[in-house]
């Protein structure tokens, strides 16, 4: 984390957080314009998140997650900021 750490204090302190899936892999909406995912199984996990049908997101930093047609895929230990367009 600590080569983005620009990213990581863009998004601000206090700024909101709408939690899409409380299981793993964990995702979550930061600031409105970001999209976290986290998932520290050594399995890995998938989900279907219908807030993220229809959206596209960009990749900013990240290993082993995917994020396409509503649905997010991690690797196990994997994690990604997207950026949401």
């Amino acid at each position: 984390f600590s080569q983005n750490s620009a990213v990581w204090r863009s998004f601000g302190a206090g700024s909101g957080q709408e939690v899409l899936v409380r299981d793993y892999p964990f995702t979550y909406v930061r600031g409105g314009s970001h999209v976290v995912v986290v998932n520290p199984r050594r399995e890995p996990a998938v989900a279907d998140v219908p807030a993220l049908a229809g959206r596209t997101v960009q990749r900013l930093d990240g290993s082993g997650v995917e994020v396409a047609g509503g649905r997010v895929s991690a690797d196990g230990f994997g994690w990604g900021i997207f950026a949401l367009a």
